[in-house]
């Protein structure tokens, strides 16, 4: 696995969390925003995806929804009030993070 690939692991939760801020999304939804979002940096893939989103739905912080689409079924996933909390704690943490990292990738002034 890539270096690039290694590093956007850990945020892949957080990442859903913050789509479902926006609205209700369905899996393949989210990995055609997130990987116009980031200019095809990030390449999710629906093997990564789907079981991050079970996941999360065990854990309480998503509910899903099924909606005829096109005499097609989709599953449409959207925050929970548990996961409305874990969406904001989330996301200022990551922010922290990308500030932190930030700094210290920058130059150093001697």
């Amino acid at each position: 696995m890539s270096t690039k690939n290694e590093l956007a692991r850990g945020s892949v939760e957080m990442i859903i969390l913050r789509l479902l801020q926006d609205k209700p999304m369905y899996g393949y939804e989210m990995i055609k925003v997130v990987n116009e979002r980031t200019n095809g940096y990030f390449e999710w893939k629906e093997g990564s995806l789907y079981p991050c989103l079970h996941r999360l739905e065990g854990d309480g912080l998503i509910v899903s929804s099924s909606v005829e689409y096109n005499g097609k079924i989709r599953k449409y996933y959207s925050l929970s009030l548990k996961g409305k909390r874990a969406a904001e704690e989330q996301i200022e943490e990551g922010r922290k993070f990308c500030h932190a990292v930030t700094l210290l990738l920058s130059p150093c002034e001697a």
